[in-house]
């Protein structure tokens, strides 16, 4: 359909990703690190396989839903849960509290094609220039949403799939998938961003209500966005106002974007209020994430990291909640990611399932002692980086991640003297001066976190260049039965 709709932009983009789209010897190198990290049970350094049976943690007598809620730049320091004394998000709130509260989760890189990349693959999206979803080398994976045996599958968005081609991510990966967009539903499309959150919370329970099966489901909000629009029919929310003074002090740029973030808030109450009075809350896991978080004043309210290292960008809250198998609510400090996200929620739904990316088991406690979290900034000078409970490494991609073309010729890139002054840093993210770059006082913690570093980049550029959908059944029974597996108290 890309080569239809625009073969000379196809001829482009394909055409600059050409050359090696990976670095096979600095796998090698890094294999037995990161196979260990990920918990192969049974490495093969041969085939450089990062595949692994993963049993859940918990066993069910009857099948779960799963319904995961991409929010669109949901940053953690804007919500109530960072201490926000606006209080924008009362009811996304009071699911944390209820519920499983990651404060510690982490999107790899900003921008939403790059985020669902992620959120669907397992893998952080380490291309440079375009996005991997819009790579048709990288568009075919192995993914967990396909292994949910007997469930039907949902995607809802208020726009069009085409955007990002994340049609083709989808419908390539997950096998009879019902994508719900912009033109299949009765509520009016609002601007440029489709129909409002509110119409896409609604269109998407009068589908799951109607379920005959056990289904898995997402749905990814988009109306945060410029223009901000506000529908006429909302159910009954108010705009409120606040100072600008007061705005600017925790996160926010104007009324216009403080009254979307609580109407994205205000669309999420109306939707749980709505699952429990249908038949399929008691028997549903639901997942709240952030896409991305975002760049600017992150506020008072929360520590400077936020702000100082940019890291507000990248922290979203992460919210699992069923009172089923969740009676009581938890905050927890574990750090997690993204790309845990998909694996974490078959577990906890009871799939046994294979994983071939770089997602872990949230709910497995042998990784407990060595959570990191993979950080890619896509600019000029590209940087990547782990953060754990205390620190945030970051370092210049290797080779320099010049993803900018220099058109002009014997101009020469006008960023390389940029690039050469930036160099490794380590940072405490807690600490009351963030920005100080303490590599020289903890030479040993930077060179750990250097070595992943490196090998979660090489092993994400590799497998995403080398994880096709493959027979399953064939695959599980060839792996160890004892590969991650764990309980949690």
């Amino acid at each position: 359909s890309s080569v239809a709709f625009n073969p000379v932009l196809y001829f482009y983009e394909t055409y600059v990703n050409r050359e090696q789209p990976y670095d096979e010897k600095a796998v090698r190198n890094s294999y037995p690190l990161i196979s260990n990290y990920l918990g192969v049970d049974v490495p093969n350094e041969a085939t450089l396989s990062f595949a692994r049976k993963v049993q859940p943690v918990q066993r069910h007598d009857r099948p779960y839903n799963v319904v995961v809620v991409i929010l669109e730049s949901f940053a953690s320091y804007k919500s109530g849960l960072s201490g926000n004394p606006l209080k924008p998000t009362p009811n996304f709130d009071e699911l944390a509290d209820n519920g499983l509260y990651y404060k510690n989760f982490y999107t790899p890189t900003t921008g939403t094609a790059r985020s669902v990349f992620a959120a669907v693959t397992g893998i952080p999206d380490v291309q440079l220039g375009e996005t991997s979803s819009r790579n048709p080398r990288v568009v075919n994976q192995q993914v967990v949403m396909d292994q949910f045996a007997g469930y039907e599958r949902h995607y809802f968005l208020g726009g069009s799939a085409s955007w990002g081609n994340i049609r083709g991510l989808l419908a390539n990966n997950i096998r009879d998938l019902h994508i719900h967009e912009e033109g299949s539903y009765d509520s009016p499309v609002v601007d440029v961003w489709g129909i409002s959150d509110l119409d896409l919370f609604k269109e998407a329970h009068k589908v799951l209500q109607h379920e005959k099966r056990p289904f898995i489901a997402v749905i990814q909000t988009s109306g945060n966005h410029r223009p901000y629009t506000i529908p006429d029919n909302n159910e009954g929310f108010e705009l409120m106002s606040a100072p600008a003074d007061m705005l600017e002090k925790h996160g926010f740029e104007s009324e216009d974007e403080f009254n979307s973030y609580r109407f994205m808030d205000h669309s999420i109450g109306w939707f749980m209020h709505q699952v429990k009075e249908a038949g399929y809350f008691d028997n549903t896991i639901f997942a709240f994430f952030g896409d991305h978080g975002i760049s600017g004043n992150a506020g008072i309210h929360t520590h400077k990291a936020e702000t100082q290292l940019g890291l507000g960008k990248n922290r979203v809250p992460f919210v699992v909640y069923a009172p089923a198998l969740i009676p009581q609510g938890r905050v927890l400090d574990t750090v997690a990611s993204e790309v845990d996200v998909m694996t974490s929620l078959a577990s906890l739904s009871g799939q046994t399932h294979l994983n071939t990316t770089i997602g872990r088991d949230l709910f497995n406690p042998k990784f407990d002692s060595d959570r990191h979290a993979f950080i890619i900034r896509h600019a000029a000078n590209t940087t990547i980086g782990v953060v754990n409970q205390e620190f945030y490494f970051s370092m210049p991609l290797p080779g320099g991640g010049k993803q900018i073309h220099d058109f002009r010729g014997k101009g020469g890139d006008p960023f390389r003297k940029t690039l050469q002054g930036v160099g490794k840093q380590l940072h405490r993210i807690h600490s009351d001066e963030p920005r100080e770059n303490l590599i020289e006082q903890y030479p040993q913690q930077a060179q750990q976190l250097e070595t992943l570093t490196r090998g979660l980049y090489e092993s994400a550029r590799y497998i995403s260049n080398n994880n096709p959908r493959i027979d399953i059944a064939t695959a599980m029974s060839a792996g160890s039965d004892d590969n991650e597996t764990g309980t949690r108290q």
